[in-house]
């Protein structure tokens, strides 16, 4: 209801002008504040409209009126076919019916998150961390294979970290944006370098010299000095990100039994595809 009365108050706000206020028939129900050709305009979405767009408690039938006006040209919108023929007004009912179901829902118990968190964990455990230190070639030169090889020379020399930064200390290209003090979680290892080195470089073995890798800056020799999980966070931590999606989740759930129900009442009928 709220909805609709927000959808309508703008434009009742431009179009409410002194309508005649008729008089109230003894037929119609007694929450009922008009109906248009069998169609009830309920008493609680008047007063909901009439409070947003602030109509003169004075002229209380000017609101009606104006819904009285919108439901006519709503049936005659109906009468034309246009829920049939426009493709925005199909999808706007759509969108109405889907939020209609998922208005439906309520907001979890401490239990029900606690379930849903527990059931749907491994969604919210962090990406695994590393840090790592590393001796760069922008392959400059525009020969890999000679980048490769000078790499491949060093790495030869690598017994220990100690080892790796004293290559790196002589070494005569540094990567500004590389921190090896900073743990790198996958997805920003792809970011930065693109998805193929990061795979290689998370699976490479701690405190031991790897690669020469490539990436799309160029060629990298690694040392993995530490990998670690960081636990998964608290319920309360995260709760406003846990009740958005048990709700998105319900709300999946109550489409489906929804649509379910009403495909039980319709008569569907499907072609069969022909055969060759």
């Amino acid at each position: 209801m709220k909805k609709i009365a927000g959808f309508l108050c703008i434009a009742i706000g431009v179009v409410l002008i002194g309508h005649a206020i008729i008089d109230r028939s003894p037929d119609l129900p007694v929450d009922a504040a008009a109906a248009v050709n069998g169609v009830v305009i309920p008493q609680q979405l008047v007063d909901s409209v009439a409070n947003q767009v602030g109509a003169s408690q004075q002229d209380p039938g000017a609101v009606v009126e104006t819904l009285i006006d919108h439901e006519l040209l709503y049936q005659e919108g109906v009468r034309m076919g246009l829920l049939e023929s426009d493709p925005a007004i199909r999808a706007r009912v759509i969108q109405g019916v889907i939020e209609q179901v998922a208005d439906q829902l309520e907001t979890p118990t401490d239990r029900q998150l606690e379930e849903w968190y527990q059931l749907n964990i491994q969604r919210y455990r962090p990406e695994q961390q590393m840090r790592f230190l590393q001796i760069y070639d922008p392959v400059r030169d525009g020969d890999p294979d000679a980048a490769e090889e000078r790499l491949a020379t060093v790495a030869r020399a690598i017994r220990s970290a100690t080892d790796f930064e004293r290559q790196q200390s002589t070494w005569p290209h540094t990567l500004r944006l590389h921190d090896s003090d900073v743990y790198y979680a996958d997805s920003r290892l792809i970011s930065i370098y693109g998805p193929s080195f990061a795979d290689r470089v998370t699976s490479a073995p701690v405190e031991q010299v790897a690669g020469p890798f490539q990436s799309s800056l160029g060629l990298h020799l690694i040392w993995v000095s530490e990998r670690r999980q960081p636990p998964v966070p608290a319920v309360e931590a995260i709760r406003a990100q846990l009740v958005r999606d048990w709700q998105q989740d319900q709300k999946a759930t109550a489409l489906r039994q929804y649509l379910q129900l009403l495909r039980q009442r319709a008569d569907i009928q499907v072609s069969s595809p022909s055969g060759p």
